[in-house]
């Protein structure tokens, strides 16, 4: 996080003993940015002065616990150093919602001091008043933060909070380094490998009954806690004796499973196990339960296999098909590194927070919240928040699903006898990070497609390598890097379906997408453009839904609309006979081309509809094409001065044409301008005199360039306390800049 001045960070930990929820508040305390001056307030010295390593220069204050709601004394210690400590910020870590109730409503009092609370485990609290507490202080917190998506949505219910409210950071694992230690383990056997805390919650009793199954098999348990005797008691019981190693707890467990040909995780209830993120990041493959947010980094097939809990048997033949298949282990292992390098590091867990404590410090300190010259920044527009799945969770299979769309040209337009086959597309260059996630999210669908097909466009780092380790569930086509545009009209040419379906090698699917795509040709075979709502995620932070007031879709009048802005979210359903009518994409054209291929299809007759629904995710990083606006802006006038040499145009279709341009020369101006601004660029008053002078400017606009003109030097620091030392990666929305 870049901010113009230090940020005061005031971190919490209320535990007595070192777990998974104080192991990634001391990765994140290591990485947060040197900008950030952190004080620490807890109950347990030694927890605080682990976490205090990690981190120096950090001072931390040993607290009393409150032990009830009668405590009064303790909870006001509580309040009375935190409100000392005068942060900016409490970030406040929770094992499960009920943890430290007393303090947490504490923190919530704080006056002009946000609170972002970090719940680890879903759990619900053990009695009805102190539940109604935990639910008040929720309604109270900034940003209740969950640690993966299905995590979050338990979390909600838990806290009565409304679908969307809890925020997802995904929890993050550090790079492993160094060569693997070896376990104990004897020569020629399968090494399944179990790391975590001896309880019940762990289900190990359940993995050692299937380890009972598996004479070829080795189980190395990395861990201690109360089940230990129990555990030894039943291997004898079992006859595991030499076939099953306790080994303790250990700090190198990390290092030491990277030696296991299994990890085994076959948790009755689970958060995000750091565990499973380890194993990942380094190359072994998982079986585990499909419990909390497990499913959110193993997919079933793709990045590890998923097994019922409570079921010895079904972990029994998991682990032994592993076994057995070599071949297997090594892609199920190749992908899940590859998802978890792109979103399970500490690098992308601690932009995430830095982010989120971005936008609550600036909302807090009532800036402007908007772009140079008064443009609206990211969040502003409509001002809703960021949607769940409860939407897509709520209609009911077969549809109906919220539609938009132009009423039919024709009278009665009939129902397609049945919904027709997809063919999902992607062109994928230099994607080795991201491939693999957006193929699983299409193979995943609940209306499979016939097809995936894969165009790699000259890709030199590993693509080629995912793309084969995924075998024959994608077809891949391959050619020289020709671009974008190349690859996706080389995708739909190798296309066997009814329709195309597009996704970026960034983007995802969610499960039912294809599904809404379906019941709506089939209710609608006249529409020859199907999309619809998405999720925007900046650096994997959701920020909002695709559509939003300053971006809504037209039912009607498309022919104007889409000369006066591309409305139609790229992620399309076409049929396949009518994409290669129109002649695909322009290959000339880079960042824009597929505005200008919806231009061709709506201007010549073809009508677009909306599923009025989030079903993908639409991911903004930094650095991509799309996160320079300078060059957005000039790709866009060259589409719209290709659209003036049309001559099926009327009048007022070519009026709102020449707005449009008007609005794009504008638009350029002040993008050059900023960009000079923000890059310390050396033609700032040339720019400012542009803008100053430029055609059907606002008086803010023009103040601020006449501003930037006179005093460069001023206008520059206003801008950095107006955005701080972030960069623009879409369309009003921006991120902290990366050294």
């Amino acid at each position: 996080m870049s901010h113009l001045y230090p940020v005061r960070l005031l971190v919490y930990c209320g535990a007595t003993e070192w777990g998974g929820a104080e192991i990634v508040l001391g990765h994140l305390l290591t990485t947060l940015s040197d900008r950030y001056e952190v004080r620490l307030l807890g109950v347990d010295d030694t927890v605080l002065e682990r976490l205090a390593a990690r981190r120096p220069g950090i001072t931390h204050t040993v607290l009393p616990p409150v032990r009830g709601r009668w405590d009064l004394a303790a909870a006001r210690a509580h309040r009375r150093a935190m409100a000392r400590a005068g942060a900016d910020l409490v970030h406040l870590n929770l094992s499960v919602p009920y943890a430290d109730p007393y303090t947490v409503l504490g923190a919530t009092t704080l006056r002009h001091t946000p609170t972002v609370a970090v719940v680890h485990l879903p759990m619900p609290s053990p009695g009805p008043r102190l539940a109604r507490i935990v639910r008040f202080n929720a309604t109270r917190t900034t940003a209740v933060v969950g640690v993966s998506a299905g995590s979050a949505r338990p979390l909600e219910q838990v806290l009565g909070l409304p679908p969307g409210r809890v925020r997802v950071v995904w929890n993050g694992v550090p790079t492993p380094r160094g060569s693997p230690l070896p376990v104990a383990a004897p020569p020629g056997r399968l090494v399944v490998g179990a790391v975590g805390r001896l309880d019940r919650q762990k289900g190990f009793d359940v993995l050692m009954r299937a380890i009972a199954d598996l004479p070829a098999a080795h189980l190395v348990l990395i861990g201690d806690g109360p089940e230990w005797e129990a555990l030894e008691a039943l291997a004898t019981d079992l006859g595991l004796k030499g076939r099953v190693t306790m080994a303790g707890w250990s700090d190198e467990a990390p290092t030491l499973m990277r030696s296991f040909d299994v990890l085994a995780v076959p948790s009755r209830w689970e958060g995000l196990p750091l565990v499973v993120l380890e194993a990942m990041l380094g190359g072994v493959p998982v079986v585990a339960t499909p419990v909390g947010g497990i499913p959110d980094a193993v997919r079933h097939e793709e990045t590890g296999l998923l097994v019922e809990v409570e079921d010895p048997a079904g972990l029994a033949a998991a682990l032994n098909r592993l076994g057995t298949d070599p071949a297997l282990r090594r892609r199920l292992a190749a992908a899940a590194a590859a998802e978890a390098a792109r979103r399970f590091t500490v690098e992308a867990m601690t932009r995430s927070f830095e982010a989120l404590h971005h936008e609550i410090l600036s909302r807090r300190a009532e800036r402007s919240l908007r772009r140079p010259w008064g443009r609206p920044r990211p969040g502003e527009e409509g001002g809703s928040a960021v949607p769940s799945d409860a939407q897509v969770a709520a209609v009911p299979a077969g549809g109906p699903w919220p539609v938009l769309a132009p009423p039919p040209a024709a009278a009665g337009v009939n129902r397609a006898a049945g919904p027709p086959s997809f063919s999902v597309v992607i062109a994928a260059h230099q994607a080795e990070a991201t491939i693999a996630a957006a193929v699983a999210s299409a193979l995943e669908q609940t209306h499979p497609p016939l097809e995936v097909v894969v165009c790699d466009d000259g890709s030199i780092d590993g693509t080629a390598d995912v793309l084969a380790s995924l075998g024959d569930t994608v077809r891949v086509v391959r050619q020289p890097n020709r671009g974008e545009s190349a690859a996706k009209n080389a995708a739909v040419a190798a296309a066997r379906g009814d329709y195309v379906v597009v996704l970026d090698a960034d983007d995802v699917f969610h499960p039912r997408r294809l599904e809404a795509l379906a019941w709506f040709a089939q209710e609608r075979p006249d529409l020859d453009v199907i999309t619809t709502d998405a999720i925007v995620e900046a650096d994997g932070v959701p920020v909002r839904r695709a559509y939003h007031s300053d971006w809504s879709f037209p039912a009607d009048d498309q022919r104007v609309a889409i000369l006066d802005r591309n409305f139609i979210l790229g992620m399309c359903a076409v049929p396949r006979k009518r994409w290669l009518e129109v002649g695909g994409f322009d290959e000339s054209l880079s960042i824009t081309a597929d505005w200008e291929f919806w231009q061709r299809m709506v201007l010549d007759g073809s009508p677009v509809g909306l599923v009025d629904a989030p079903l993908a995710r639409y991911r903004l990083t930094y650095g991509t094409l799309s996160s320079d606006p300078v060059r957005m802006t000039e790709a866009r006038l060259q589409v719209l001065d290709r659209a003036t040499a049309r001559t099926d145009l009327d009048r007022h279709e070519r009026e709102v044409l020449a707005r449009a341009r008007i609005r794009a020369h504008g638009e350029r101006r002040w993008r050059l301008l900023a960009h000079s601004l923000g890059e310390n660029g050396r033609d700032v008053r040339r720019h400012a005199f542009a803008v100053f002078v430029g055609r059907q400017e606002r008086l803010r606009t023009r103040l601020g360039a006449l501003l930037a003109v006179v005093a460069p030097g001023l206008a520059r620091r206003r801008r950095l306390r107006r955005l701080g030392d972030t960069v623009e990666i879409g369309s009003g929305i921006r991120v902290p800049r990366r050294n």
